[in-house]
């Protein structure tokens, strides 16, 4: 479980760093065609991915419970996978917010307690 978490946080790591490059570098390739800035910031989630999987020691093998595989590998692995989940977890910390309050609004609506089970009021 702790190396899945650690997966979670190296995408969460790369994502948080491709954002602030973002807001460093969105002008310089705002000219560029739409296909390579999609592609640019890919391959930067990925960079992130891999050198904090790397760094970090995450190794995928371990979370898929082949411990004795090769840790190099494992690592690469996790990265390239921590990395493809930057835009993943990008939609999720943008869209957290507004899910967060719809079920607010849903439970209230329903008159459901937070585990969702009927209020006697």
């Amino acid at each position: 479980m702790e190396e899945l978490t650690a997966l979670l946080v190296v995408a969460l790591f790369a994502e948080r760093l491709v954002e602030a490059l973002k807001m460093v570098l969105g002008s310089m390739v705002q000219g560029w065609p739409r296909p390579y800035q999609e592609s640019f910031w890919r391959l930067l989630g990925l960079f992130w991915g891999v050198l904090l999987a790397v760094a970090l020691k995450v190794n995928l093998f371990v979370i898929a419970g082949l411990p004795d595989a090769n840790p190099v590998l494992g690592a690469l692995l996790a990265g390239l996978f921590a990395g493809m989940g930057t835009e993943w977890v990008h939609q999720l910390l943008t869209n957290l917010p507004r899910l967060s309050a719809e079920a607010r609004r849903l439970r209230l609506l329903t008159g459901a307690d937070g585990a969702g089970r009927k209020r006697s009021d």
